[in-house]
């Protein structure tokens, strides 16, 4: 009815720019962030490398929400 169009897909229209499906992601206390670590391997706190290793984990699973369409792949 305002003339525009809702979409869940990641990239409708070829060869204009689509959503990119990227999240950047960080966790901070009182201000500091807690996946840094100046020791830690890459920079990393144990936190995060933790974190990441369940993303890695669950992504199977979660690849039905973050690329539901063909478009996704």
């Amino acid at each position: 009815r305002n003339g525009k169009t809702a979409t869940f897909m990641p990239k409708p229209i070829f060869g204009d720019n689509g959503s990119g499906m990227h999240v950047h992601q960080s966790l901070w206390q009182g201000g500091t962030p807690l996946f840094y670590d100046e020791q830690g391997y890459a920079g990393l706190s144990d936190m995060a490398r933790y974190y990441i290793g369940g993303i890695l984990k669950h992504a199977p699973s979660l690849l039905a929400f973050t690329n539901p369409t063909v478009n996704s792949y």
